[in-house]
């Protein structure tokens, strides 16, 4: 009877400790385990509009990304607690790749050159060429050329 106290104890520290951190805006492997976390995602998938996609698949050695990237909000009365989780999307026309501008001497008479300077080092282009977002510092979402 001990032991099954202490246990339950334990349990609902874990609870309480998770819901905390969903208070917070984060997720928890202890409210929304990896399996259950996959089988909901995979169930979206099924729904998203046309173009649209989650940002890291559901492989299972890619679902613990999603509990850095997820936002928790939390409700809660007297006879449950609701969680919304806000899971970031991609679409085919907001893809970006990142590139480095590298600006090289340029001569301007035998003995001088000249080298140009820019604001941004950085430039994302979208996919589909349509668009472009100068970045004063490299992103970690993006591919990088």
């Amino acid at each position: 009877m001990e032991f099954t106290l202490l246990q339950l104890t334990q349990q609902l520290d874990e609870i309480f400790d998770a819901i905390q951190l969903a208070i917070s805006g984060s997720l928890s492997m202890k409210l929304i385990g990896l399996s259950s976390l996959q089988s909901i995602l995979r169930n979206i998938t099924l729904h998203l509009p046309e173009g649209y996609e989650l940002i890291a698949g559901t492989r299972t050695e890619d679902i613990h990304q999603y509990y850095k990237w997820s936002k928790v909000s939390i409700f809660a009365n007297s006879n449950c607690i609701k969680l919304i989780v806000h899971i970031p999307l991609k679409s085919a026309d907001h893809s970006f790749t990142l590139y480095k501008i590298i600006i090289l001497p340029e001569r301007i008479s035998s003995d001088k050159f000249v080298q140009y300077a820019t604001d941004y080092p950085y430039l994302a282009i979208q996919v589909s060429q349509r668009g472009y977002i100068p970045f004063r510092e490299r992103l970690q979402q993006m591919r990088y050329k």
